[in-house]
């Protein structure tokens, strides 16, 4: 039996229309609004996958940017090192030559330790420019004390024109470690450069700088740089390694970041301690030749 509905029409007579034709209307219009549903739905994700893309780029550019300021502070900092310790020699230099009866020894040594840390500067500068070019993160085996001592030579001129003294000692039966040498000597580098401006901010004790090499119970490689100046609060132990936190008013809160980013690459740690009695320790672990590296370990 044909069910059929009588409506009044636009002309004022009378249709009779099956509920087919009924059904047929509801069908397209609940079709209709699924699709401007899915279209509904489909626009909103599209918006917050474009949403989310444009945040992670912005955190992507403020990320680079910011590993641009700690590159360019790291530079500042591994070049200013030579450089002072040039002029340390050259005035040194000069004062020999002005005495009443030169020392002209002495003022060949002061010139030798000049032409030592030109050439150190220009290693830095060569290194910076390679860093950049196909290949300049391939890592070699690396004698771990002989770059040490070659670092702590370089800041020798600074440290003994602040007083203090440097102390070194270098595990003989240390395996070679697998790794960037310019990475690594900049990472020693900044951590003598900052425990030499930690004692020099102090006055009336002691000024020591201590620095040794060991090998941990996993065979790792351990390398510890103990001051005795102000320490490190223990509210920014961990902070310290973070951009732009410094103990020191004028630093800019990079090295300590630069250092810990190089040792993680290399599949190691670098944490911060007290000295004993007083000042700070860091000290950093990366594997040997003889240990496999493991992934980084994220301790922030």
């Amino acid at each position: 039996m044909t069910v059929e509905l009588a409506l009044m029409s636009w002309f004022g007579g009378a249709t009779r229309l099956g509920v087919g034709w009924w059904a047929g209307r509801l069908y397209g219009l609940a079709a209709a609004s699924i699709v401007l549903l899915v279209l509904l739905s489909e626009t909103t994700t599209v918006h917050l996958r474009l949403a989310r893309a444009v945040a992670a780029e912005r955190r992507a550019r403020q990320d680079r940017l910011t590993a641009m300021e700690a590159l360019s502070a790291s530079i500042a900092h591994e070049i200013n090192q030579p450089l002072a310790s040039m002029v340390t020699n050259a005035d040194a230099g000069l004062r020999w030559l002005g005495k009443a009866e030169p020392r002209l020894d002495m003022v060949d040594a002061a010139l030798r330790r000049i032409v030592a840390d030109g050439h150190r500067a220009n290693k830095v500068v060569v290194g910076i420019r390679t860093m950049f070019m196909t290949g300049a993160q391939e890592r070699e085996p690396l004698d771990l004390n002989a770059l040490l001592r070659e670092t702590v030579r370089g800041a020798g001129s600074e440290a003994r024109a602040a007083g203090i003294a440097i102390e070194v000692q270098l595990d003989p039966a240390l395996p070679p470690v697998i790794g960037n040498a310019l990475q690594l000597r900049q990472v020693v580098g900044n951590l003598i450069e900052n425990a030499i401006d930690a004692m020099t901010a102090t006055a009336g004790r002691e000024r020591r700088l201590r620095i040794e090499t060991r090998i941990a119970e996993r065979g790792e490689a351990v390398v510890a740089v103990a001051d005795t100046g102000g320490g490190v609060p223990p509210e920014l132990a961990e902070r310290i390694f973070e951009p732009f936190v410094s103990t020191k008013p004028e630093g800019m809160g990079m090295g300590l970041m630069f250092c810990r980013a190089v040792v993680e690459a290399h599949g190691g740690r670098l944490r911060v301690a007290p000295a004993s009695p007083r000042g700070a320790v860091f000290v950093f672990s990366i594997p040997t030749a003889l240990v496999p590296t493991h992934a980084p370990e994220v301790t922030r």
